[in-house]
């Protein structure tokens, strides 16, 4: 049995992370209690999103090149991710009706997450699973020249022109956004492509130190506070994605059981904290640290820990929920 290579399951388990750690500026309500430019502490955390997006969409992109999948072949993995998702929309959707008595729309929405877009990213990846194989066929059937074209396409349409605020393509929540790091992941493998680490470090501090600075030169131009995380959507946050990802590549290959199983876990850290009605909830209640924005130092630890613990709890669950999922599918199989 082929075993997964544990650079990429750390890799995994840290873009999940960043995506999460974003919602925590995103979600807390700051605006209550921290105003003028200490929101940008508040903020910090702001560009990590696209860039774990950016970094899923890498992975995925450099594996499945690999594979000769045909899309009835990739229906598998689509049911498994899609009813990983029902479960917990549906599942976390009952429990806060049961408790609070919300809105029966709300349950009627649980009960279509995919269909009505309750969870973007999810949805995303499901439709960039969906079309790569055709996606690989092209990449594979062009040479290096064309492959590279097809790349800077895709870049200036996904990942600059929205800086420029022409969102014709796609918008910081498109599906082409993961299409276009996909093509990366993939251009990088197909052409096995090594960049070296000191040009990593460079994308990944020289791509933050320009997302900051920018918070503070849109800040000063009189942007609103929600609007100074323009320029992480775009080229910038892919710099940073490609230099992590880089990095990651030119370590040598390794295989941890405990890492690889964490790493089945950490979608299901998504799907909890980003459920639509319980998201609410969870960033206004349970870590609603609004208080501390104004300390950079302190809002930076309360981000990390409010990640962190999402994960950890998300873990025990989806850990459970597998057992459980596996102990149905036997039973299931033996009666038939």
């Amino acid at each position: 049995m082929k075993t997964r290579d544990s650079r990429f399951e750390v890799l995994r388990i840290f873009s999940i992370f960043l995506i999460i750690i974003y919602h925590f500026s995103l979600y807390v309500p700051w605006h209550h209690s921290v105003t003028g430019v200490k929101t940008i502490g508040a903020f910090v955390f702001l560009p990590y999103g696209q860039i774990g997006v950016k970094l899923f969409g890498l992975i995925t992109g450099y594996f499945m090149i690999q594979k000769k999948d045909t899309i009835y072949k990739n229906i598998r993995k689509i049911k498994k991710v899609w009813l990983e998702v029902f479960f917990y929309s549906l599942v976390i959707e009952i429990i806060l009706q049961v408790v609070f008595g919300l809105r029966v729309i709300n349950l009627v929405k649980s009960m279509l997450p995919m269909l009505l877009n309750e969870y973007w990213f999810a949805t995303a990846y499901v439709l960039v699973v969906m079309l790569s194989p055709f996606i690989n066929l092209v990449i594979v059937q062009i040479d290096k020249k064309m492959q590279a074209t097809l790349l800077i396409l895709c870049v200036i349409m996904s990942e600059i022109l929205p800086v420029l605020n022409n969102v014709v393509v796609v918008d910081a929540r498109g599906l082409m956004v993961l299409i276009t790091s996909y093509i990366v992941g993939a251009y990088i493998h197909q052409n096995n492509i090594h960049i070296k680490n000191y040009i990593n470090m460079i994308c990944v501090f020289g791509g933050l130190i320009s997302i900051y600075l920018s918070y503070f030169i849109l800040f000063k131009l009189g942007f609103a506070m929600r609007k100074i995380d323009h320029f992480s959507v775009g080229i910038l946050s892919l710099i940073v994605a490609l230099g992590i990802f880089s990095i990651v590549v030119n370590r040598a290959p390794f295989y941890s059981r405990g890492i690889n199983l964490v790493a089945t876990t950490t979608f299901a850290s998504y799907l909890i904290s980003e459920q639509a009605s319980f998201r609410s909830y969870l960033w206004n209640n349970i870590f609603n640290f609004s208080t501390q924005g104004s300390n950079l130092l302190n809002c930076f630890l309360l981000g990390v820990l409010a990640a962190s613990s999402i994960m950890v709890f998300s873990f025990c669950i989806d850990f459970i929920r597998q057992k459980c999922f596996l102990l149905i599918t036997r039973n299931y199989t033996r009666r038939t």
